[in-house]
């Protein structure tokens, strides 16, 4: 199935509700993350944010181009006219602007009906002001005074919209109401990733509480796939300590590298991926080897099963039989 580009930004924005900006001194202060991770709107930190959270929304979903790039919101009303973007009327994935020109606030939309609109808007509280605290999600009446207008991201699959002018032209889907992408089709929007070229993504705030959950979808699918570009290339995996020194490591090629130390709360098999400890706990259950070690390690020794019998090949090229099979 198609990524759809629609449900990526939904879905990206969705994954921020929750957060908050900074607070001092008994205050919220507009500070937050998303004006420096934008590339060119690092100067509006501290100022007024909704409009770059709805430029930064588009960068992490790989779209970027659909939308204008700017901390103001009369900016990207002009952006959207001057693209031909432009309506007066609701779409799913669309880039609602408020105020008597747009200037005054801005937001995303992922559903509407004959009377209200559903939104991902930041900079804004629960009563939906335009100078909030957050990332919420908020319902509007369209007849709202303060709703101004839509500017419509031109989105490769096209866009679903309720101005029925729009109905039989190219690019374009008209439904009276629509509730927005749902599970199923924000699934894909999880692959954002596949879009972040030159770009980190990150995982944070109270919705997330940095981490990533991955939720099987039945028992026939893999929870986490991780492709090498090369088998020498860079590590598939990296983690590390709150010192930032890497303790634990994937290999392009799939070699599991241990830098700290490490303990089993079971049992360990090696040589098989089937378990074959003789109904043991905490014990290390070794397979014949599949291949018995012919050359010398060296400054050390290598443990091993031959025909049942544990042995051991120190650097001099001794093997010792330690036990009998």
């Amino acid at each position: 199935m198609a990524i759809s580009l629609m449900a990526q930004v939904i879905a990206v924005a969705k994954s921020q509700v929750g957060y908050r900006e900074g607070y001092t001194e008994g205050g919220w202060n507009n500070a937050e993350k998303y004006a420096s991770e934008v590339p060119g709107l690092g100067w509006a930190q501290g100022q007024s944010w909704c409009a770059v959270f709805t430029s930064w929304v588009a960068m992490r979903a790989g779209c970027a181009s659909l939308f204008p790039r700017t901390a103001d919101c009369s900016a990207a009303v002009t952006w959207f006219n001057s693209a031909g973007r432009w309506s007066w009327y609701p779409a799913i994935g669309a880039q609602v602007m408020y105020g008597t020109s747009g200037q005054d606030h801005t937001g995303i939309v992922y559903a509407y009906d004959s009377t209200y609109i559903w939104t991902i808007e930041a900079n804004t509280s629960d009563n939906g002001t335009s100078e909030g605290d957050g990332v919420y999600f908020r319902k509007r009446k369209r007849s709202d005074a303060n709703v101004y207008g839509y500017g419509l991201p031109a989105y490769p699959e096209g866009i679903i919209t309720s101005e029925v002018a729009k109905k039989g032209v190219s690019g374009y889907t008209y439904a009276v109401s629509h509730m927005g992408p749902g599970p199923a089709e924000l699934t894909p929007g999880a692959l954002m990733t596949n879009n972040l070229v030159t770009d980190t993504l990150s995982v944070d705030g109270a919705a997330h509480a940095g981490r990533v959950f991955v939720q099987q979808n039945d028992s026939g699918t893999v929870g986490l796939e991780v492709i090498a570009a090369s088998s020498t290339g860079s590590s598939l995996v990296l983690l590390k300590d709150a010192n930032g020194v890497a303790v634990f490591e994937i290999a392009a090629g799939g070699q599991i590298i241990h830098r700290g130390q490490s303990t089993y709360t079971s049992s360990l098999q090696v040589g098989s991926s089937t378990a074959d400890i003789g109904g043991g706990a905490g014990v290390i259950g070794i397979k014949n080897a599949s291949t018995v070690p012919t050359t010398n390690p060296t400054g050390g020794g290598i443990l091993f099963v031959q025909n049942g019998a544990l042995k051991y090949r120190g650097s001099s090229g001794t093997v010792t039989t330690i036990a009998p099979a």
